[in-house]
């Protein structure tokens, strides 16, 4: 299977949770074989984040901006990626970006969330999640997150109710 990106997306993704060194080198080879997949390139560009590469990361959402410069995920990758670097101009830019072309798109602040709790930021993460329900009230995942997050900083009363709603 070595020229068939798909089969080279399925083992990255199998492998995410038990091996992200494996993980990350199976995307490799799907952007060998095809260099503009934005589905790999937006999967690798999560791990990266995931584990702070955040140049890596950078690097590899510009494949899937080039194919399409409107994507919402990559953009909302590149926010996470300004947002935990500090970079809060550039981060408001790619926001308000992502929102006037979908203002419904919960899955931006899902993605600042999830990328908060990489970095251990739960507060943060608790009030990006909030956001993403608060957009999207039936977005059962940012509730999901939203509950655990309340339960890590301590309002578990509140954070069992949102796991319980979701």
């Amino acid at each position: 299977y070595p020229k068939m990106p798909e089969a080279h997306l399925g083992m990255a993704k199998a492998m995410e949770l038990g091996d992200p060194e494996k993980s990350q080198a199976a995307f490799g080879e799907v952007l060998k074989v095809n260099p503009g997949s934005p589905e790999a390139a937006l999967f690798l560009a999560d791990q990266l984040i995931g584990s702070e590469q955040y140049d890596k990361a950078q690097a590899t959402l510009k494949l899937a901006l080039d194919v399409n410069s409107q994507n919402a995920k990559a953009l909302s990758l590149l926010a996470s990626i300004n947002y935990l670097s500090g970079n809060k101009d550039e981060y408001n830019k790619l926001v308000q970006k992502v929102l006037q072309t979908n203002p419904g798109y919960s899955e931006l602040y899902f993605t600042l969330a999830d990328n908060s709790v990489s970095n251990r930021l739960y507060k943060e993460a608790v009030a990006f999640a909030r956001e993403a329900v608060r957009i999207k009230p039936n977005d059962y995942k940012s509730m999901a997150l939203l509950g655990v997050n309340l339960m890590r900083i301590g309002e578990e009363d509140g954070g069992r109710a949102m796991l319980d709603k979701a």
